[in-house]
């Protein structure tokens, strides 16, 4: 069988979209067929992390694509040619390559002008090191296997305003601080002090109310003066308290 030579710039339609590695053991998630490799479709649970549609576990399909993926390859820049499932690694590797990419880098905007790029999509487990959870399978995960442990929360870490020396109990943290993905109602594209300002703005109006776990939680009366913020932030750090 003829290889067939597949551009590097269209290696991403066959990668998994989470890792980014071309591997042929994959995952079809059938309501809306993307494809994750197996080992990170151990990570997800209930959307899918292209398109965000919901699924369930009997909807997840295993596919072996070996021998599909075995007649296709790619060329370097170096002059080699090689299957695409070894591009990444010989990548890694290739001081061709790795020359490009810094001259792509320096073509780049000035770095003091641009926002460090984190990851706020999938996370690390502090504990034992599983990686690419999404925030509910973090959850799910510290709860079950984590539960009292203390750390440093990876879902705070991430946020510009997040604290890396901020230590708590995950499983009580991350049950009542992370309900809903950040990235529904922040806009990352906004100064530290300006997102603070608009979450504080909307705590005024939304008061604080009980858990799901029905733990007590005062919902506190704002005052309308110029201490309101002060107030707020007082307010706040009260809550966390309860965390420790």
């Amino acid at each position: 069988m003829e290889p067939v030579i597949i551009p590097r710039e269209d290696l991403d339609r066959y990668s998994c979209p989470i890792c980014k590695e071309v591997l042929p053991k994959r995952v079809q998630i059938s309501p809306c067929n993307h494809e994750v490799c197996q080992e990170c479709s151990k990570h997800i649970s209930k959307n899918c992390p292209v398109c965000r549609e919901a699924f369930q576990t009997s909807d997840l399909i295993n596919l072996d694509k070996t021998q599909e993926y075995t007649s296709m390859k790619t060329s370097c820049s170096c002059g080699l040619t090689l299957p695409i499932t070894d591009y990444s690694a010989h990548a890694d590797e290739c001081w061709v390559v790795q020359d490009e990419n810094e001259k792509t880098k320096s073509n780049l905007l000035d770095k003091t002008k641009m926002k460090e790029t984190v990851n706020r999509a999938t996370f690390t487990c502090p504990f034992c090191k599983t990686p690419n959870l999404e925030r509910a399978a973090l959850v799910d995960h510290i709860v079950t296997q984590h539960h009292h442990q203390k750390g440093v929360c990876p879902i705070c870490v991430a946020q510009p305003w997040g604290d890396p020396n901020y230590v708590t109990t995950l499983s009580s943290h991350l049950k009542l601080r992370h309900k809903y993905d950040y990235d529904t109602y922040t806009d990352y594209d906004k100064e530290d002090d300006a997102i603070l300002r608009q979450v504080m703005e909307q705590s005024k109006s939304a008061g604080f109310h009980s858990n799901s776990q029905n733990f007590p939680v005062a919902e506190p009366a704002f005052s309308q003066d110029q201490d309101a913020d002060d107030e707020i932030m007082r307010q706040i750090l009260e809550l966390s308290k309860q965390e420790q």
